[in-house]
């Protein structure tokens, strides 16, 4: 993906064709994730056309902003609406790898400060995917929370997956981090009686 003087991408979707810009702050949208589902093009008219000319003439700004005008700014909030949610809404993450909707959960976990509303599924011990609030903490995440003694429903539990997909991180940071995270969507940490 290259960003442009232009700032703008086209991205080839299941939904057909849009064109996103590029934020104009300078806010890093991770668009890596997307790849598969989206084709990013450079369309990058004004450095091509700078370079030939050696300026930027009046058409070629008029262009600019057109596009600029008509393409929606891309956003976190934006890739999730349109890329992640549904896919829990619509019960789509059956057809989806595993692997992917662990790596869209943490993206959400990585992101969750600029989405408005957290509406996601979470893997299961038993590999189901289901809402939040079905959800029991074990003691991967938190040592206070031994459900998984309690229980011996594995559909109850959350999947210790969610701890192999920071690798940069020590084990008590991501234990940390997907803890609150968990919590934050509604998984259970304290009993309900």
């Amino acid at each position: 993906i290259l960003l442009t003087t232009t700032g703008v991408i086209a991205a080839s979707c299941d939904k057909g064709f849009s064109v996103f810009r590029l934020p104009e702050k300078d806010e890093s949208v991770p668009l890596e994730l997307f790849e598969d589902q989206c084709r990013f093009l450079d369309i990058n008219l004004s450095k091509r056309f700078i370079e030939s000319k050696g300026s930027e003439d009046r058409s070629l700004w008029l262009v600019r902003n057109l596009l600029k005008e008509l393409s929606p700014e891309i956003t976190v909030q934006r890739l999730f609406d349109e890329f992640i949610s549904p896919i829990f809404k619509e019960e789509k993450w059956f057809s989806v790898n595993e692997e992917r909707l662990l790596k869209l959960t943490k993206f959400v976990k990585d992101h969750s400060s600029s989405i408005k509303k957290l509406d996601i599924k979470l893997k299961s011990l038993s590999g189901k995917f289901v809402d939040p609030e079905q959800l029991y903490l074990t003691s991967s995440f938190d040592p206070d929370c031994p459900f998984e003694k309690l229980l011996n429903e594995k559909d109850r539990l959350i999947s210790d997956d969610y701890l192999n997909l920071d690798t940069e991180q020590s084990i008590e940071e991501k234990k940390t981090q997907w803890r609150e995270f968990l919590v934050k969507v509604g998984v259970i940490r304290i009993p309900k009686v």
